[in-house]
C-alpha cells in the first residue's frame, strides 16, 4: 500500500496512519529493499499519526517512534556509535510535551550533532556555531509549545554554503511571481 511516485528506482508515500500501521508499512517496504527517506508526524484528537516516503536503498535502518528527548537522544547516540546516521527526523507536541521520531541508516562516517526543540533564536545560534565548524543542517523541524515556536534539528559535516531563514509564515515562505 502507498502511493507510487514517478522517478527512477521507486518511491512510495503513505497517507497519515497511526504508529502500528506506519511501522508495518515501513517494514513491508524495507523487506522489498526500501528505506524510510522522509518522515513527519502530527497529532489529531490526542493520537499521533505518521507519514513518510520510502526509496530504494540497501543496508540496515532503524525507526524510533515518538518518544521524549532523553530516550530519543540515547537511542540515536547508541546507533551512531555503531555507524548509523540520522536520515529522517521529526517532532510533534502531545499534551504539551515535545516528542521526537526518526530513522537511522547504516553507512555514514561523518559526524552529526542534534538539538532538542528550543526557542528559534537559540536554535539559530546553535546551528551557526556548528556552521562555523563546517557543519550544515541536514534536518530541521518546528513545533509550537505554549504559543512559542521551537526548532529541533541535526547538523552533519559538509563543505558548501548554507543559508538559514528566520521563522516565516506560509505566505512569506511561498515563492512570489516576478514583477
Amino acid at each position: 500500500q502507498g502511493i507510487a511516485l514517478p522517478g527512477d528506482g521507486g518511491e512510495f508515500i503513505t497517507p497519515p496512519v497511526e504508529e502500528g500501521g506506519f511501522a508495518s508499512w515501513c517494514t513491508s517496504y524495507f523487506e522489498k529493499g526500501y528505506h524510510l527517506a522522509t518522515l513527519d508526524m502530527c497529532v489529531a484528537r490526542g493520537k499521533i499519526y505518521y507519514t513518510g516516503t520510502v526509496r530504494t536503498a540497501t543496508g540496515a535502518q532503524w525507526f524510533q517512534p515518538a518518544t521524549d528527548w532523553t530516550t530519543f537522544s540515547k537511542w540515536a547516540q547508541g546507533l551512531f556509535a555503531k555507524g548509523f546516521r540520522l536520515t529522517s527526523f521529526t517532532t510533534c507536541v502531545l499534551y504539551g510535551q515535545v516528542l521526537y521520531s526518526g530513522a537511522m541508516t547504516a553507512g555514514g562516517t561523518e559526524a552529526q550533532y542534534m538539538s532538542e526543540a528550543v526557542p528559534a533564536a537559540q536554535f539559530v545560534a546553535w546551528s551557526e556555531k556548528y556552521f562555523q565548524q563546517g557543519y550544515h543542517l541536514s534536518a530541521v523541524n518546528g513545533c509550537v509549545v505554549d504559543g512559542e515556536v521551537r526548532l529541533a534539528g541535526v547538523v552533519s559535516q559538509a563543505s558548501a554554503a548554507q543559508w538559514l531563514s528566520a521563522v516565516l509564515t506560509q505566505a512569506d515562505f511561498a515563492p512570489r511571481p516576478a514583477s
